[in-house]
């Protein structure tokens, strides 16, 4: 043992690895409805190889985390800035509440208990499950002028008290919202969830509750022309009759394959036509059309599968209903994203800025899709670094002005800063989609990387002193974390039941889930409803909850006034 101490000490690099490698390793464990969580998991192995004494360089620390917190701006920046007007409001309304509400908790039970300002900042990164907030606050302690021995033993109380409330914060709150939240608002939420789908079908029940169209139902058949309702007329006023139920796409005329993109072609008596769309649509076709045809030729046309990223500020804040009527003929939508939440989609659906559509269709259909709706996410590995850079470079730059009241710095910080700047250029990527790529791995490998990385350089350092503080705060600490993180939770529920009545109770649950930044109570409330609802009310309160509870790290440290001992 004290042979791999040694080792451990000499090359902190070892220490550092094995702790990500073990910590991701036990974090994916469930025990139960139970788990850690790789966050959580990666600090506690830390701790335990940080019994070592291992010494790493604080500089390293800081760069995991700018990558991380800068990769989280730029991914919630567009409905981050989405939130700020429009329907978002509400929403968006409820999120600043809930924070608030976070802030006053926890500041108040860290005032009645004496808590000091590591314990407190950590109460609020476990409770409500940001461990980002670990990272601000760390630069706010460090800020401080006050001995580095205080600050290293204010960093490990924050480890502590994360560490501590952290589980009842994540699995706990999970619990909370998906079972206990519909008592609390006294409400059906499958019913309310229900209804919701039926108000955004615009009363069409064909499509069921959030059911995505995908492949199986879209389908082509081949059909001779000996109708009257169709021999005669154009391919725009066949497609117009169904409804958009279906689209027709080739036209077989004699010898002769006739590609119907043009629409104003009239159909001779005798012409096969294939025609694509949804399975009811398409196999009911055959009773206004003629009897189906065997024309594998006729019908071998590719089929593409493209994610259109939303960008164009025309598509912003429109239904999907109403775009399909102008840019949807031959198209089907197999998945929309928002903020790497998959979303129940349905006709009067309404898009925000920085959705991903997934449409499937022949290429020149998609295509129009795309550049009706904003621009085609190829998929490729490349990220623009020199814009990732230069946004943390600027982002620490604006982060370093403070302005001195009392003895205390008051400014962003530069992870703050980094956040703003990740902030700004996400929104602007999605509205001028030529500058600054970062790919969904890219952007979760920054995430996962940063942050995890980031957690183990904490628990390495504070290892010596956490098993004292656990001790010493162990029970109070935990018991502070259940009441920091149901208080907010309660009363926001309350206040939007009782002032935002226009709010579908599974969409305010969602709304909960999304500010407290807590996707697996988000997947739990989705389960209990039997709905994709609750996700409708999760993408802008994530993007402001990240946002403000990670700011409210320096200011429950400035807030608290009793130092470490």
């Amino acid at each position: 043992m004290k042979a791999i101490t040694e080792l451990l000490r000499h090359h902190p690099e070892l220490a550092l690895f094995a702790t990500l490698s073990l910590g991701y390793f036990f974090g994916q464990f469930k025990f139960g409805a139970l788990s850690l969580g790789t966050v959580a998991s990666t600090l506690l192995v830390g701790v335990v190889i940080g019994l070592a004494d291992i010494k790493i360089n604080p500089f390293t620390k800081s760069v995991f985390f700018y990558l991380f917190i800068f990769a989280i701006g730029y991914k919630v920046g567009p409905q981050f800035f989405q939130g700020l007007r429009g329907e978002g409001l509400q929403q968006a309304a409820l999120s600043v509440i809930f924070c608030l509400l976070a802030l006053g908790s926890v500041w108040g039970i860290s005032m009645l208990l004496g808590y000091d300002k590591g314990l407190a900042a950590g109460l609020m990164a476990g409770a409500v499950t940001e461990s980002a907030t670990i990272g601000s606050a760390s630069d706010a302690i460090n800020s401080l002028n006050i001995p580095a021995a205080t600050k290293d033993t204010a960093i490990s109380h924050l480890a502590v008290a994360y560490s501590v409330t952290y589980l009842f914060g994540s699995a706990g709150v999970t619990w909370f919202l998906s079972q206990m939240a519909p008592r609390i608002l006294r409400t059906d939420i499958r019913a309310a969830c229900k209804q919701k789908e039926r108000e955004l079908s615009g009363g069409e029940e064909e499509h069921g509750a959030g059911v995505n169209v995908g492949f199986a139902q879209f389908v082509a058949r081949a059909y001779r022309a000996t109708d009257s309702r169709v021999v005669g007329h154009s391919v725009e006023e066949i497609e117009r009759s169904c409804e958009g139920g279906f689209s027709v796409e080739r036209i077989r005329r004699g010898e002769t394959i006739i590609d119907a993109a043009d629409r104003n072609i009239i159909i001779a008596e005798g012409d096969v036509i294939a025609v694509v769309g949804r399975r009811t649509s398409v196999v009911g076709a055959e009773a206004e059309i003629g009897e189906e045809v065997a024309d594998m030729e006729l019908l071998h046309f590719p089929l593409q599968t493209l994610d259109v990223v939303v960008t164009n500020k025309r598509t912003a804040g429109r239904t999907l209903r109403e775009l399909a009527t102008e840019a949807g003929r031959g198209v089907r939508l197999k998945k929309l994203v928002r903020l790497g939440q998959e979303v129940s989609f349905l006709p009067d659906t309404t898009l925000e800025r920085g959705d991903t559509l997934q449409v499937m269709g022949m290429p020149r259909n998609v295509q129009r899709v795309a550049k009706e709706a904003g621009y085609a996410e190829r998929p490729t590995p490349d990220a623009d670094l020199t814009w990732l850079a230069a946004g943390i470079v600027l982002g620490v730059l604006i982060g370093i002005p403070a302005l001195m009241f009392k003895g205390v710095a008051i400014g962003l910080g530069t992870s703050g800063g980094v956040l703003v700047m990740g902030l700004i250029l996400g929104y602007l990527r999605s509205m001028y989609p030529v500058f600054g790529k970062l790919p969904a791995p890219a952007g979760w490998l920054l995430e996962t990387l940063g942050l995890n990385t980031f957690i183990a350089i904490v628990g390495l350092g504070a290892g010596l002193s956490f098993v004292s503080g656990l001790r010493t705060f162990g029970v109070p600490l935990l018991l502070s974390g259940i009441f920091a993180v149901l208080i907010p939770h309660t009363l926001t529920l309350l206040i939007g039941k009782r002032f935002f009545p226009g709010i579908n109770r599974g969409v305010l649950v969602g709304v909960c889930c999304g500010a407290g930044t807590n996707t697996p109570a988000l997947l739990a409330t989705q389960e209990a409803a039997g709905s994709k609802i609750p996700v409708l009310g999760y993408a802008v309160p994530y993007a402001i909850g990240n946002v403000l509870i990670i700011a409210w790290g320096p200011v429950i440290v400035n807030l608290i006034p009793t130092l470490p001992t």
